[in-house]
């Protein structure tokens, strides 16, 4: 935007040079075809004055002095002429009709009236007094006049979508997904605040979109957190018209009037004001239509940018997490039948030495091969028993990660397109205040974050029999809880309560015995991310997942 908003001012200023040229021209041919009172040495001495003082205004950029020495001249050239000739008055109009390249993006084009209005009358009454006539032409200047400031109206709804398109722009390259369409909504309502002044200013603006599973609207993304709406009527009323106004809403318990809500392809657009809008209203009609409509197009762009890019990182985080468990798995297998065949080895090497020992160190030998082979028996007898055991968080690739501060409501922000794309919102429980979203961070690396709810809601849609849940709370501590119903749970009950007692243990080799790798994935990720995460079974039918947060603090982080 920045190289196409100086492509524009060069532009203007090559007409602005353009224009003096014309207005110079056009005054020799009035003065070739008309007497004039004054020597063409005077005429000749006024254009080079003229056209001086226009550079060095040009040079330190004084609009409204230019456009004073531009009248000036004009007056000069037609004082002692029939100011009534049409080829005069077309002289008087051409600073109206090169208002549209003013350099000065405030230009004014009632000013330029007055001046043009202004100098007519004056030349008028010198020559021919006062006649009534001279009303229609002021009248007609009047209406050239709105013809002129409807078109620096577009101008300047243009300036301010591309000022807006470039802000958007700037966001969208410096910001990462998460964080960057609240920065752009937020935007957005700064820009149209500042162009509406005091007529009327956005509070909020929140995107929705219908979900393909429950035909219902969903929010999408917000300018700020919504944690619960009642957008019932505003639904009803996007199946008929693809935009309309004041439509009651419920959000975050309170209601609200003034609203706009426009539809974009597949979203809905809800901007909330804070004052009634009044239908018939010509402002209202541009700014939706020139505005608003063009700069809500710009986001659903972002907006399916950024549901492409999710689908395809939950499939490659999906096809990674399974070649983690697969690389985890090897390593741990080597490391375990390393350790556990040293003694062995030493076993069979010994009894290679015992071949080419002397007879009298043969005694000896066979008290340590003795000793070793106790050993051995007790590593095959593990062989047997056990199965493979975690590597020491030490020395696990995902044990170096780097740590940031991450807000609660920034981890329900990462959660919810990960559910959203399995699940339904209406499954989501929230029982916490956006202050305390807001206020309450954690040291959390996003990424492992990322892969550590991947692999709790893959594991909800693989065994969970239709109902799930997930719900938000915040009291003592910070907890995000888990819940599906599982396939045959009364049948599967031992089963399941084994396994929730070895998670809980974190007993790695029985949940690897089980084929529940997935589990064991979980858990190492929970340890690295200080998130507790505890398994239960609720109602002998409801498999819960609990994590308690660790609270941000000056130390390590603590559990809550």
């Amino acid at each position: 935007m920045i190289t196409f908003n100086n492509s524009d001012l060069s532009i203007k200023r090559f007409i602005s040079v353009l224009y003096r040229n014309i207005l110079v021209f056009y005054s020799i041919f009035l003065l070739f075809v008309q007497n004039s009172i004054l020597t063409w040495y005077m005429y000749i001495f006024i254009i080079i004055i003229y056209i001086f003082i226009y550079f060095q205004l040009l040079k330190n950029q004084k609009h409204f002095l230019r456009t004073l020495n531009d009248y000036v001249f004009i007056a000069l050239i037609l004082f002692d002429k029939n100011i009534i000739e049409i080829y005069n008055i077309l002289l008087l109009l051409f600073p109206l009709f090169n208002s549209p390249n003013h350099l000065n993006n405030k230009r004014n084009p009632f000013l330029l009236l007055g001046l043009s209005s202004l100098i007519f009358s004056i030349i008028f009454i010198y020559q021919h007094g006062f006649d009534p006539k001279i009303i229609y032409i002021l009248v007609g200047l009047f209406f050239l006049t709105l013809i002129s400031y409807a078109e620096v109206g577009r101008t300047k709804i243009i300036n301010d979508l591309f000022n807006i398109f470039e802000s958007i722009d700037k966001i969208t390259g410096e910001t990462s997904n998460s964080l960057q369409l609240p920065k752009i909504y937020n935007k957005v309502i700064e820009s149209l605040e500042n162009i509406l002044t005091k007529v009327n200013s956005v509070e909020m603006i929140a995107c929705f979109v219908e979900s393909e599973k429950t035909r219902e609207l969903q929010i999408r993304s917000t300018s700020q957190l919504i944690l619960k709406y009642d957008i019932k009527n505003l639904e009803d009323a996007s199946k008929s018209n693809e935009k309309s106004i004041n439509i009651p809403v419920i959000i975050d318990d309170k209601v609200y009037k003034n609203t706009l809500y426009i539809r974009i392809n597949k979203y809905i657009f809800l901007l909330i004001f804070s004052r009634e809008i009044q239908s018939m209203n010509l402002l209202y009609l541009i700014i939706t239509d020139e505005l608003i409509k063009p700069i809500l197009l710009k986001i659903t762009k972002i907006l399916d940018f950024e549901d492409a890019l999710n689908k395809r990182k939950y499939t490659n985080l999906k096809k990674l997490n399974a070649e983690l468990h697969y690389v985890n798995h090897v390593v741990q297998s080597i490391h375990f039948l390393k350790n556990k065949f040293s003694p062995i080895k030493s076993y069979f090497q010994l009894l290679q030495k015992l071949e080419t020992v002397d007879i009298d160190k043969k005694e000896q030998l066979l008290e340590i091969i003795q000793e070793t082979k106790e050993r051995a028996l007790i590593s095959l007898h593990n062989i047997e028993t056990k199965t493979l055991q975690v590597l020491d968080k030490t020395n696990s690739p995902f044990a170096s990660y780097e740590m940031e501060k991450i807000k609660l409501k920034h981890i329900y922000m990462l959660i919810m397109p990960l559910w959203l794309e399995n699940f339904s919102e209406t499954d989501v429980i929230v029982n916490c205040s956006k202050e305390d979203m807001d206020k309450t961070s954690f040291k959390l690396n996003r990424n492992l974050l990322e892969f550590f709810f991947t692999d709790i809601i893959e594991n909800i849609r693989k065994y969970s029999s239709g109902k799930q849940s997930i719900t938000y709370e915040y009291g003592s501590e910070a907890r995000i809880i888990f819940k599906n119903t599982v396939h045959e749970a009364t049948k599967k009950k031992t089963e399941l309560k084994e396994l929730i007692n070895n998670f809980n243990r974190a007993d790695r080799l029985e949940i690897n015995r089980r084929n529940s790798f997935g589990l064991v994935h979980i858990l190492e990720l929970s340890d690295i991310l200080h998130i507790h995460c505890k398994l239960s079974l609720e109602d002998e039918k409801y498999f819960t997942t609990t994590l308690t947060l660790g609270r941000d603090t000056d130390e390590k982080n603590t559990y809550l």
